[in-house]
């Protein structure tokens, strides 16, 4: 979705982007599957209170040691969240449901919806009618949120 949404739109693609990630750390894929000119995924605070996956480091005895970071709590660590400054961030994805909590995405000032995709929200949504396919009922009686790629616009020098 990174790749094309952003092709797509004739921008040109910034080598070394920062693709940063807040609630939806466990539903985008890794960084394994992103384009090559991002030139890294980070966690922003977003509220999770967990233990959120860590870039690889060689140095700290691989995957053969745990880092200091690691807890057997799953507690979150102040080292996960990279990034303090949202304003680090060439591009953030973000879903969009209808939840009393505030969404980066919203300030428009900030962000442009690059790509957007319907979300069934589960929560929201009946059983029967997320789980089968009913012609015209499925659509009509299931709720969506949008799960979307943002890009910082730009601001005038």
């Amino acid at each position: 979705m990174l790749k094309s949404a952003v092709t797509n739109k004739n921008e040109s693609l910034i080598a070394g982007s920062v693709l940063c990630v807040g609630s939806e750390w466990h539903r985008y894929p890794s960084s394994f599957f992103v384009p090559d000119y991002i030139g890294e995924v980070r966690w922003i605070d977003d509220g999770f209170r967990g233990l959120l996956p860590f870039p690889f480091n060689d140095t700290l005895g691989g995957t053969a040691a745990a880092p200091p970071y690691f807890n057997n709590k799953n507690k979150a660590s102040d080292e996960q969240y990279v990034l303090r400054d949202i304003e680090a961030c060439t591009f953030l994805v973000e879903l969009q449901l209808n939840r009393p909590f505030p969404y980066h995405g919203n300030d428009l000032s900030a962000w442009e919806p690059i790509a957007a995709l319907p979300y069934l929200d589960r929560e929201l949504s009946p059983a029967k009618y997320r789980s089968f396919f009913i012609p015209y009922l499925w659509q009509e009686k299931n709720v969506f949120g949008m799960y979307k790629l943002l890009r910082r616009i730009s601001k005038p020098e």
